[in-house]
């Protein structure tokens, strides 16, 4: 919530995390997590989140910490992994760069999915998977629905370079049951491994807990 003149409201939740409850604290000043006692695990001075929540991202079966980013892109967040071995929370670098990002199913790749313009007519999803604590960009699926060239563009993703690969007609996404979002989590899940190939690190997309 924001006062005017951008202040914000103080924001405290109570988070459950390996059965350990948690105190997260979010004001104009920053956000803050502390342990019941009162040591401090994570303290980020800034005011750029509008909210905070807990969940198992990387599906490791501990929560882990999103922090909530404003702007006109919805699910869009700052990540922090918990740590099994510190009990504590590191960041997951670039992560606000995927806005609702999933898992793709029985892998450690994940899948974004952002709006880019067209009421949402135009659009695109990254491939990305996760390294030393980095997301990293394999692939990008671009939308193109404003009703003048319309088309499905794929491209492989290696250091940030895009290359394309295939062009696919719009109206492919009405084959899947949830259109768009069906066509995506559908083609991440059939052709994840292409855009992997490139890598020397496959090992590593696996988190040390």
């Amino acid at each position: 919530m924001n006062f005017p003149g951008g202040l914000k409201a103080q924001n405290v939740k109570t988070l459950s995390i390996v059965g350990k409850q948690y105190i997260g604290h979010l004001d104009q000043w920053g956000f803050c997590l502390t342990e019941p006692r009162g040591d401090t695990i994570l303290n980020l001075p800034q005011s750029d989140y509008f909210d905070f929540k807990s969940e198992d991202f990387n599906k490791d079966g501990f929560k882990d910490l999103y922090l909530e980013l404003g702007g006109n892109m919805p699910e869009r967040y700052a990540l922090y992994l918990f740590v099994l071995s510190t009990g504590k929370f590191k960041e997951l670098k670039n992560f606000s760069d995927f806005p609702s990002a999933q898992l793709v199913p029985g892998t450690t790749c994940y899948y974004s999915y952002y709006r880019s313009g067209c009421a949402d007519n135009a659009w695109g999803s990254y491939l990305f998977y996760i390294r030393d604590y980095t997301a990293v960009k394999a692939g990008k699926i671009k939308g193109e629905g404003c009703g003048i060239d319309d088309r499905i563009d794929i491209f492989k993703v290696v250091h940030n370079r895009e290359s394309f690969i295939m062009r696919l007609p719009l109206n492919t996404v009405e084959k899947y049951r949830d259109n768009k979002w069906g066509f995506i989590k559908s083609y991440w899940l059939k052709n994840y491994e292409k855009f992997l190939k490139h890598r020397q690190d496959t090992a590593s997309t696996a988190f040390v807990k």
